[in-house]
């Protein structure tokens, strides 16, 4: 199945960021909650994670494995959000990102993401703050 080679390369390349569990669990949401949008070149590159809240939608997980990284693989990713929001004419897209994990925020950024706050301790294992990030379609 597709989607447990994503699973496992998920916890081979990011397991660090992210528990076994919660992974698990995030998957299993997927078929009621959880949109899932796949870069497919030759093999799959990346994938985003998201859920879709009355008119927003909140990303959950940005990921490119290691062999598809620096081209432009997360920009397609972050593109295929954008082209859903605005086909289901949404408010906008929110995220969290570490507060020192400048290369995504300057690929947010770079999309049309705004920094609007901080979640104090956000993140575990280092624990650490979150940075919100909006991009606002109306």
């Amino acid at each position: 199945m597709r989607w447990q080679k994503v699973l496992q390369k998920q916890i081979m390349y990011f397991l660090s960021q992210w528990y076994r569990s919660r992974l698990a669990w995030q998957m299993k949401k997927i078929q009621k909650r959880v949109r899932m949008r796949q870069l497919r070149m030759k093999q799959i590159a990346g994938y985003v994670g998201a859920y879709l809240a009355a008119d927003e939608l909140s990303i959950t997980n940005v990921a490119v494995f290691s062999s598809y990284r620096r081209c432009g693989a997360a920009n397609q990713l972050m593109k295929a959000l954008d082209a859903f929001a605005q086909e289901k004419n949404l408010y906008g897209i929110t995220l969290e990102v570490r507060v020192s994990n400048n290369a995504a925020i300057a690929l947010y950024e770079k999309n049309g993401y705004e920094k609007s706050g901080i979640r104090k301790g956000f993140y575990s294992k280092p624990k650490e703050d979150a940075l919100i990030m909006w991009k606002y379609f109306q």
